[in-house]
């Protein structure tokens, strides 16, 4: 990655390499300013309009298996770069989305992903959906040192036995979902499931 050259951001942009800890505290103060609802100064938005963009790619299944997920998470990510920048940017510099469609392969997404990086020349990577893919991609980002932030995938592996330090997922797991929603799924769906399959199989029980 090209090193931007501003002395300012140099503490957690350097040569387009961040750790986790320091992308984490770089969200942490766009979070602050999303929730300070204050309008942007003029001169300020001027200056805000012209700073160089930090390019954020995001790999979606906009076509294919997963398509409607892919469609549905792209709201998401573009929702979260509308409002930082509305806010400001980071660290005075606006937020340039590039989209990318994986097509719901994850030979693909690796293909995409490596354009992503090498002609695209993100500065860090935010997307997934399909765990297939995530796990084909993250490779792409550790050999380029490139902060890669998950925000679907549940795959157990990303975050345990294929875990990288380029790669952070801030949310739970399958698992862990599971035994969360599997208590409520049994006692108070699972009877009314039950009843219902019982009543279509069996067709109305006379009295």
């Amino acid at each position: 990655m090209a090193n931007h050259g501003i002395e300012h951001v140099e503490e957690f942009w350097y040569r387009g390499k961040i750790t986790r800890r320091r992308w984490l505290g770089l969200s942490a103060a766009a979070a602050g300013a999303l929730g300070s609802g204050l309008l942007v100064p003029a001169p300020w938005r001027d200056a805000f309009g012209q700073a160089k963009p930090y390019k954020i790619g995001t790999l979606q299944p906009l076509s294919g298996t997963a398509a409607a997920g892919g469609k549905t998470a792209l709201v998401g990510v573009q929702m979260a770069v509308d409002r930082i920048n509305k806010s400001g940017g980071v660290n005075g510099r606006p937020i340039e989305l590039i989209v990318a469609d994986y097509e719901s392969k994850p030979d693909v997404g690796r293909r995409k992903a490596e354009k992503l990086v090498l002609e695209d020349k993100i500065d860090a990577h935010a997307g997934g959906y399909l765990s297939n893919v995530c796990l084909a991609c993250m490779p792409v980002y550790e050999e380029h040192k490139l902060v890669n932030m998950i925000t679907v995938c549940l795959d157990t592996t990303i975050t345990t036995s294929r875990c990288s330090r380029y790669t952070f997922r801030p949310f739970d797991f399958a698992p862990s979902q599971a035994v969360a929603i599997a208590p409520h799924m049994v006692n108070k769906i699972g009877n009314e499931v039950a009843h219902r399959v019982r009543g279509l199989c069996l067709g109305p029980i006379n009295a």
